[in-house]
Parts: structure tokens; C-alpha cells; sequence
């Protein structure tokens, strides 16, 4: 009993933290009496740290998302200054582009994980200990969706600068060139 609560303890922490876990977590179907029990016991210091995150995870995404609109605002600037000089960099703007659609896909994600942590947070579940489990399981899922939006934005990122140091690269080459 004592190994079963330390192992649903650690559940309960990788789904919270939403670290991958290393077993697969098993589907609510198959939580036995035990587990559920353990589930109704400890569900409300779950709620109470679930409420923590979600406060820690609105002021991330608060942060996250001024620091992407000022980067697509600057982006978009510069696409602009581009477009007046004619100059062709379709790479530059295709991979602003792609940020540009990765931020909506994070906004609609997290939208979408804000909404399964709440269901968890609010839910009864002393009364619903499956429910529950699979709320959680869920809210770990979404957040596990958003950190990828995250990371592809900073990878299309990366990108965008190393095209604009193409970019660079070339029209400081060409000019070179016509001065010889």
C-alpha cells in the first residue's frame, strides 16, 4: 500500500509539473478501489497546487505573449521596409509567417489548456476521483501542447535570424560587388 501511494504521489507530481512520466499512465478505467481512495485523499492538495500553477502559468503566458506580439510587430515592420524597397526575401517571409501562425496556434492551445486545468481545479473531486484523474491527465496533455507551440516558435525564430543574416550577407556582398 505504502509503494502504491509513493508511486500515485509521483503521478500526481509528473502530471502537475507535466514531466513526461517513465511508465504509461494507466486509463481511469483501470483505477481499483485503492487507488481511487488515495485519489479522494489527496485530491484536494492537487486542486490547491493546481491553482498555483495556473496563477504562475497566467503570468507566464501574460509575459510570453507581449514578448511575441512585440516580436511580430517588429517582424511585420520589417516585412514592410522590405516590401517599400522591393526587395525579394521570400525566406524571411515565410518564416515570419510561420510565427506569425504558430503564436495563433499557442494562443488557441493555451486557451485550450487554461480550460482542462480549470475543469480539474473546479471539479468535485472527492465525489468524481476518475473524473478527476482524467481531468488531470488531460490539463498534463494540453500543457505538454502548449510547451511544444513554445518551442517551435523559438525554433521559427531562430530561423527568421538566420535568414535576415542571409539576407545580410547577400545585399552586403552584392553591394561590394558593384563598387569594384
Amino acid at each position: 500500500m505504502v509503494k502504491r501511494a509513493a508511486i500515485f504521489s509521483l503521478l500526481f507530481a509528473t502530471l502537475i509539473t507535466a514531466v513526461p512520466a517513465v511508465a504509461e499512465v494507466p486509463p481511469a478505467s483501470e483505477l481499483n478501489n485503492d487507488q481511487q481512495n488515495l485519489i479522494r485523499q489527496n485530491c484536494g492538495r492537487a486542486q490547491a497546487e493546481l491553482r498555483n500553477l495556473q496563477k504562475r502559468d497566467t503570468v507566464l503566458r501574460i509575459n510570453r505573449g507581449r514578448l511575441y506580439d512585440m516580436t511580430l510587430r517588429q517582424t511585420g515592420a520589417f516585412i514592410s521596409r522590405l516590401d517599400v524597397h522591393k526587395i525579394e526575401a521570400p525566406a524571411v517571409k515565410s518564416t515570419e509567417s510561420a510565427i506569425r501562425a504558430e503564436y495563433q496556434q499557442f494562443i488557441l492551445d493555451y486557451d485550450h489548456y487554461g480550460d482542462s486545468l480549470n475543469t480539474a481545479i473546479t471539479m468535485k473531486c472527492a465525489e468524481k476521483p476518475r473524473d478527476f484523474y482524467d481531468a488531470l491527465k488531460q490539463a498534463a496533455d494540453d500543457r505538454k501542447v502548449v510547451a511544444k507551440d513554445v518551442a517551435n516558435i523559438k525554433q521559427h525564430i531562430g530561423e527568421y535570424s538566420s535568414e535576415l543574416g542571409k539576407l545580410r550577407d547577400q545585399k552586403f556582398s552584392d553591394q561590394g560587388n558593384k563598387n569594384e
